[in-house]
């Protein structure tokens, strides 16, 4: 029924892009809290509503640094902002479902190293996600945008080599985490770029609705519980 909803908000309403985008989070995070993926049976609406304001302000960033500057471009082509936004929005708010048989749960060498099939799945995982990088890198060069965003993903890379390091203190990079490191890099007014956006903000939707916001530093008791 949601996916219905949010086919028809593109295709039948067609309201401002920024509403628009506010719905798909709206609409995809009360999905996953009530009905799919909830903490607990009966879900916990204190919960839900504690992790959903802090969603907000993440949200807005997203609009800020990525939506803004390629879904008001397709405002004007409604079955195609549906086709390429929809599908993977939805692939990613049920990740549960669509990616829960890829056998790795959590980003940790213990967990990728220990269970079965782990290992091959990262690296075809790292082959796909090198494969749009380097095509999103292709057009983020055309646009003289690429030393801006090599500058800001190097800096940021130093600053999770530096986190790593700490002592006592464990790195996650919980799912939402992953996709708000990429979503930048999808600012550019392309077709796949909206296919990456759209899954990419059901990612995140997911993480945060099904597990909350958890913290990118975590102590070796908090990565086992």
């Amino acid at each position: 029924m949601d996916v219905i909803v949010t086919s028809s908000l593109f295709l039948l309403f067609r309201p401002k892009p920024i509403i628009l985008f506010w719905c798909l989070f709206t609409i995809g995070y009360w999905h996953i809290v009530i009905f799919s993926q909830p903490h607990r049976i009966p879900p916990s609406m204190s919960d839900a509503f504690g992790d959903f304001l802090p969603g907000l302000f993440i949200a807005y960033g997203i609009w800020r640094v990525a939506f803004r500057f390629v879904l008001p471009g397709f405002m004007k082509m409604p079955l195609e902002a549906t086709v390429w936004y929809i599908g993977p929005f939805w692939v990613g708010v049920l990740a549960n479902v669509t990616l829960g048989k890829i056998p790795i749960n959590r980003l940790l060498v213990s967990d990728v190293t220990k269970r079965p099939g782990a290992m091959a799945a990262l690296m075809a995982i790292i082959a796909v996600i090198l494969v749009i990088a380097i095509n999103q890198l292709r057009v983020i060069r055309k646009t003289g945008w690429l030393p801006h965003y090599v500058g800001w993903y190097f800096a940021g890379g130093l600053v999770l080599v530096v986190l790593a390091l700490l002592p006592g203190l464990t790195l996650r990079l919980h799912h939402y985490i992953i996709a708000l490191i990429l979503l930048p890099a999808t600012a550019f007014p392309t077709r796949l770029s909206a296919v990456y956006q759209g899954f990419l903000l059901g990612l995140c939707v997911n993480g945060g609705a099904a597990f909350g916001w958890d913290p990118i530093l975590q102590t070796a008791h908090e990565v086992r519980s």
